[in-house]
C-alpha cells in the first residue's frame, strides 16, 4: 500500500507498458469507470517500450 500512496479502499492502481503508475484512482463510480476505460484504451494505443 504504500508503494503506491494507496489511502482507501477501493483503490485502482493503472501501470502503462513501461511498469510505471499512469494513475491511481480512490473509490468507484460510473464516471470513475469511464475515466478507466478511456486510459486503458489510450495505454494500449502507444506502442510497447
Amino acid at each position: 500500500m504504500r508503494a503506491y500512496g494507496i489511502r482507501g479502499i477501493p483503490t485502482l492502481v493503472v501501470l502503462g507498458r513501461d511498469g510505471q503508475v499512469a494513475e491511481v484512482m480512490v473509490g468507484v463510480d460510473r464516471a470513475s469507470m469511464a475515466r478507466v476505460d478511456a486510459l486503458v484504451q489510450r495505454l494500449l494505443a502507444q506502442p510497447a517500450p
